[in-house]
Parts: structure tokens; C-alpha cells; sequence
């Protein structure tokens, strides 16, 4: 038999040792308010496997170390590289502010959609104005490694 109690202390742990609230979690797993994750950490609820990935999801954890069947793993486990407590605080303000994620991704240069925006100097044989044009990353690749010029080709 599945001991929900603890599941709950599981979801519980792993949620403080992200230093994440109940609100925060709710929030992340699409819960309307704290107190559906309350009365999961406590063991009165058990979940459907959608709400069970969100929490895992949410929590950087995979369902099977939730359920229990893997005791191994932890937050630090999912990515190669052990996050500091700088590097942690950080993922929770990203997190907290979903609305400038967008500017932030730009600021570093991520782009999960495999496109990136190149900006485009104006030039002065066509007189046109500057711009910022969509490319595919393999495009950006193939103008990094272009000849300089028409010369090289010969």
C-alpha cells in the first residue's frame, strides 16, 4: 500500500530544501491556493499523475523520487552541475516573475524554440535602416562559418 503521509513529508522536504513556499508551489503546479499543497504534504490527499509531474516538475525532482522508489535523487541530481545557494535564489526569482523571463532569456541569449533575433546593421550601399530579423540557430552557424568573402571561394 502507498503510505501518502510519506509522500506528503517527501513533497514537503524537497520543498523547503529549495527554499520554495506552499503559495510558490501551488502556483508552479497549478493549484488555485496554498492549501491543496497542505493537505498533500500532510497526507490527505493523493494525487492524479498530472499533478504529480507538475509538483516533480516544479520542485526539480523526478516523480519517481516523490513516490519514494528512488532515494537517491534530489534537486541537485537533475542537472550535471550542483547549484549554489546564489545560483538557487536566482532560479526563484526567475521563477517568481515569469513576465520578464522573456527579456532575461534575450539578455543571455536563450531560446528554447530554436530561433534567435540577429540584429542587422544598416548598410550603407543599400541605404536601408537597421533591423532585428529571426534566424534559425543553424543559420546563425552557417553565416559564423561563411567565407569572409566572394575570394575564398576560388
Amino acid at each position: 500500500m502507498f503510505d501518502l503521509k510519506a509522500f506528503g513529508n517527501r513533497i514537503k522536504e524537497q520543498r523547503l530544501s529549495v527554499n520554495m513556499t506552499q503559495d510558490e508551489l501551488a502556483k508552479r503546479a497549478g493549484y488555485s491556493s496554498r492549501s491543496s499543497i497542505n493537505k498533500i504534504e500532510l497526507g490527505l490527499v493523493d494525487l492524479p499523475q498530472s499533478k504529480l509531474m507538475a509538483i516533480a516538475q516544479a520542485l526539480g525532482v523526478s516523480p519517481v523520487y516523490l513516490m519514494g522508489l528512488d532515494e537517491t535523487q534530489s534537486a541537485e541530481d537533475v542537472s550535471s552541475d550542483k547549484l549554489s545557494a546564489h545560483e538557487a535564489k536566482l532560479l526563484n526569482v526567475y521563477r517568481e516573475y515569469p513576465d520578464i523571463q522573456p527579456t532575461i532569456d534575450k539578455i543571455l541569449g536563450i531560446t528554447l524554440d530554436g530561433y534567435v533575433n540577429v540584429y542587422i546593421a544598416a548598410n550603407s550601399k543599400s541605404n536601408r535602416p537597421d533591423r532585428i530579423i529571426r534566424m534559425s540557430i543553424e543559420d546563425v552557424e552557417r553565416l559564423r562559418n561563411a567565407p569572409e568573402s566572394d575570394d575564398t571561394l576560388m
